[in-house]
């Protein structure tokens, strides 16, 4: 039977959840309880059930969550003067603005509004460029990137080859250089490179991201290469054609079955690392 990274002993996310408390206690022990804002704009139930999620997952982790209702129909310069008023309040220590936003707010870039610093999503510009600067000291990590740096924690990145399929702005694009910092050798790319065959053969860690099903078969995939699928459809349907599942790689981490718990925890790990920056 193929086995998945979430079977492997050397990284649970249990573990991440510890490691998340831990660092939420040593704050607490210093009289500081890490404080995550939640924004809801609007009424959807899904959206609503999301942010109370993380409530209930924070109370485990030991910090603090507020979830703060908008009105759908809130302007766009009133969302703005919300976030500014979080960037200034002290007690606040991460701002969270809970997808999807109504559309008419799509184009506002209320990202760009937060204080880099209590950005626990790790997608501002000011933290996207620290680590395509090669700075990553602060800490504050892209979740999709980061969740997926989790799952290949077994596996040594010096010098790896690692062949990225797709450009996804959350995902593809931050995890190239997040992969190069630590010394792997990062080709990023779309479906059509010009030697699609000889490419696979060089990866020895594949990550796909493209929606495609059945886009790398066994063909494609050295039987030791490490694959992460992130090319995940209705259904459960990924990049991978069958063959590939049934055990053809020599590691298959699926995604977002695997990945999605992470990057919930990777935002709490972002908000403690947040809370410590700010009380030093």
């Amino acid at each position: 039977m193929l086995q998945t990274i979430m079977e492997a002993p050397e990284l649970t996310l249990e573990s991440l959840k510890q490691t998340v408390k831990g660092q939420g206690e040593k704050l607490a022990a210093y009289g500081r309880t890490a404080h995550l804002t939640v924004l809801v704009v609007g009424e959807e139930p899904v959206v609503r059930a999301q942010a109370h999620a993380k409530v209930k997952l924070g109370a485990e982790l030991g910090v603090a969550v507020t979830v703060q209702e908008l009105p759908t129909h809130i302007s766009v310069n009133s969302l703005l003067k919300t976030v500014r008023r979080l960037n200034g309040d002290p007690d606040v220590d991460g701002i969270f603005l809970e997808p999807p936003l109504p559309r008419h707010l799509e184009a506002a870039h209320p990202l760009e509004g937060l204080d880099p610093e209590k950005d626990v999503t790790g997608y501002h510009p000011a933290n996207l460029g620290r680590i395509l600067a090669g700075n990553e000291g602060t800490n504050i990590y892209p979740l999709l990137p980061k969740a997926c740096l989790n799952l290949l924690a077994a596996h040594k990145l010096p010098n790896r080859r690692v062949v990225i399929f797709g450009r996804h702005p959350h995902f593809c694009r931050p995890l190239a250089p997040l992969l190069a910092n630590r010394g792997a050798v990062v080709t990023l790319c779309d479906e059509n490179p010009p030697d699609l065959a000889g490419l696979c053969r060089q990866g020895e860690i594949i990550v796909t991201a493209l929606g495609q099903p059945g886009f790398l078969g066994p063909e494609l995939v050295r039987e030791d290469t490490v694959l992460v699928d992130a090319g995940y459809l209705i259904g459960g349907a990924g990049d991978a054609a069958p063959e590939l599942m049934a055990g053809h790689a020599g590691r298959l981490i699926p995604v977002p079955r695997a990945l999605e718990e992470y990057v919930q925890v990777q935002l709490f790990a972002n908000l403690v690392v947040a809370t410590e920056n700010r009380r030093q």
